[in-house]
């Protein structure tokens, strides 16, 4: 009985040691979040030509934080050990159960939120070991799902996601009837819905199920008649972005609302181009030179001319002889909003460049992918300049399939990065431009999906060029 008494005395102590260590543990947890905020928010900061003055703060930030997560960790590891002694004085002490319980959920949390595998693993372990009828739901993660549309009777298929040869694709197509629907359980991971309804527009829509999480759609469809001839439907809500920590100037994990838009399939290629500059040259040719694809902002134009027409080079230099199916390159800011004027006059249909965050959800779906295909980095999947042996080159628009997002949009990982109407949300000058997507001159970094690149709007550039974006009414 004594020492019975003792073991519950030192189960004792140990509990109020190890509640102490997860108390730290979680105001550290938060510690971690708010200097990563600020990390982000001096990041987002930095001038591409800041030095080391202006980066001096941002290293300091980076120790900062990394200091905040060590000693975390050691304030987990500390609540953990002082949990096991006492659950190795008294083993069936439920607060320490449960204390530890509460203290790996947490973690496991924190784990699969940052992308540690290994840490959702070890996490996952003990919670099966303490109580795998208490954490099995939880673990399992399964999540509800709710679809409506206008007009209503839509059909819906749901596909998902599964990985072959690193490339996510659409299998195991399962009917699931007409909406309004209800899912009451659908596994966590990355599905595709294709909704069809009579006179409307087949309309793609990617999908996560995160952990215990509901997705609530309310989709408008729309006849094929307000989707412009080689535009993508993307229906508007809320939307994932960021959160790729290898990302060249990535924002963190942020949620978006946004409405109904439409973006082109492919970007505006060379032969389309050429129509404008013939059009305009008609009553300006001088100012058709000008938005002509050239090589530096006041450079001489990259197109011959005959007869007042822009014609296709009669000579190749490999990279840069601008055949009509290849991507327009070397035209500025300007000279796309220009072409979006000319287009939209002659179309009778308003269109611009899209923002940074169409493009993004555009280029990501719902789960947040790296790139197009799925979030490993493969250099032939697009034309980047390491698509083919030898010199890099430009290749016709589309020529790359495994390049496409879950909306079915093309070449957003190679071929030439797109500007954006967007001027950086870090607010660095006036007269810069984000722009988004790999390029046939670039590798992974520039084609990760999260990835923005600045540019002033009257440069130019042989791996840029552009898209349109489109309103649906």
């Amino acid at each position: 009985e004594l020492d019975q008494r003792r073991r519950s005395q030192e189960a004792r102590r140990h509990l109020a040691e190890a509640r102490t260590q997860a108390l730290e543990y979680q105001r550290l947890s938060e510690r971690v979040e708010r200097l990563r905020e600020a990390l982000e928010g001096r990041r987002m900061g930095l001038t591409p030509w800041g030095g080391v003055e202006e980066r001096r703060p941002v290293w300091a930030a980076e120790r900062a934080l990394a200091d905040a997560e060590m000693a975390r960790r050691h304030a987990f590891e500390r609540a953990d050990l002082g949990y096991a002694r006492a659950l190795g004085r008294v083993e069936d002490f439920h607060e320490a159960r449960d204390g530890r319980g509460t203290l790996h959920w947490s973690a496991f949390l924190a784990a699969e939120n940052e992308g540690d595998i290994a840490g959702c693993a070890r996490s996952a372990d003990t919670l099966r070991h303490l109580d795998s009828t208490r954490y099995a739901g939880l673990l399992k993660g399964d999540g509800q799902l709710s679809v409506k549309t206008m007009p209503p009777e839509a059909g819906v298929v749901l596909y998902t996601f599964e990985a072959d040869d690193a490339v996510m694709r659409a299998v195991r197509p399962v009917s699931l009837g007409e909406t309004p629907l209800e899912v009451a359980s659908l596994a966590m991971g990355s599905y595709l819905l294709v909704l069809r309804a009579d006179d409307r527009s087949e309309t793609r829509i990617p999908i996560n199920i995160s952990r215990l999480g509901s997705v609530s759609l309310n989709i408008r469809l729309r006849p094929e008649s307000e989707i412009p001839p080689g535009m993508a439907y993307i229906p508007g809500g809320r939307m994932r972005l960021g959160g790729d920590g290898e990302a060249q100037r990535g924002f963190g994990r942020r949620l978006v609302e946004v409405e109904d838009f439409c973006l082109s399939r492919l970007p505006v290629t060379v032969g389309d181009y050429i129509e404008f500059l013939d059009d305009i040259a008609v009553t300006n040719p001088d100012g058709a030179r000008l938005r002509a694809p050239r090589l530096f902002a006041d450079g001489p134009s990259l197109l011959p001319t005959c007869n007042g027409r822009f014609l296709l080079p009669s000579t190749s230099t490999r990279a840069l002889d601008a055949q009509a199916d290849w991507p327009v390159f070397g035209v500025s800011f300007d000279d796309a909003l220009a072409f979006c004027d000319w287009k939209s006059l002659r179309d009778g249909l308003a269109y611009r460049l899209p923002t940074e965050t169409e493009w993004e959800i555009a280029a990501r779906g719902a789960d947040g992918r790296h790139f197009p295909w799925g979030n490993t980095w493969e250099p032939t999947y697009c034309n980047s300049a390491h698509a083919r042996p030898g010199p890099p080159c430009l290749e016709p628009c589309g020529n790359h399939p495994t390049d496409r997002s879950p909306y079915g949009i093309l070449d957003m990982a190679g071929g030439v990065s797109d500007w954006t109407i967007s001027a950086p949300r870090e607010a660095v000058s006036d007269d810069l431009r984000v722009c988004r997507g790999g390029s046939w001159q670039h590798l992974g970094l520039r084609a990760r999906l999260a990835s923005r690149h600045l540019m002033w709007r009257s440069a130019v550039s042989v791996s840029v060029g552009f898209r349109l974006a489109y309103d649906p009414k």
